[in-house]
């Protein structure tokens, strides 16, 4: 899943550099450190850690997007359909104009699919695929 953590980093390391207060400075900047490390997780196929520390951390940061993503890529790739379902449909509704939306409708549909739902999740993929500029996400849509 290396293109959801990068571009999350991306997005988060932007969102830091945009002149906030000092307070939400520092937050930005620990919540930079926690996706670096995520990420690094996430890479190695740690998805138990991923889960639990994404978890504990949305306690603290219950608006971040990119955690939420974290959580949801987790139990996508945890086998946890239904929670994958469940937190691929929050982030869509809380975020629906994310540049992650791509990936979201990915995860919906790929849980939907292994649910044994497969006309909705056809559809949720062939958006997924519609709306990403990601080659790497849109030849794992192709692959399914």
């Amino acid at each position: 899943m290396r293109p959801v953590f990068s571009i999350l980093f991306t997005l988060l390391t932007t969102l830091a550099a945009q002149g906030q207060e000092t307070s939400q400075r520092v937050v930005s900047a620990t919540l930079a450190n926690e996706i670096q490390t995520l990420k690094a997780l996430g890479d190695s196929q740690r998805w138990f850690t991923v889960l639990n520390r994404s978890t504990r951390l949305l306690e603290s940061c219950a608006d971040s997007p990119e955690l939420l993503l974290f959580q949801t890529a987790a139990t996508k790739e945890l086998g946890r359909h239904e929670d994958t379902r469940k937190l691929a449909q929050e982030f869509l509704r809380r975020y629906p104009d994310s540049v992650n939306k791509d990936q979201a409708l990915f995860f919906l549909g790929s849980a939907l699919l292994l649910s044994g739902t497969r006309v909705e999740a056809a559809s949720l993929l062939v958006e997924a695929s519609r709306v990403t500029t990601d080659a790497t996400l849109r030849k794992q849509i192709q692959q399914i």
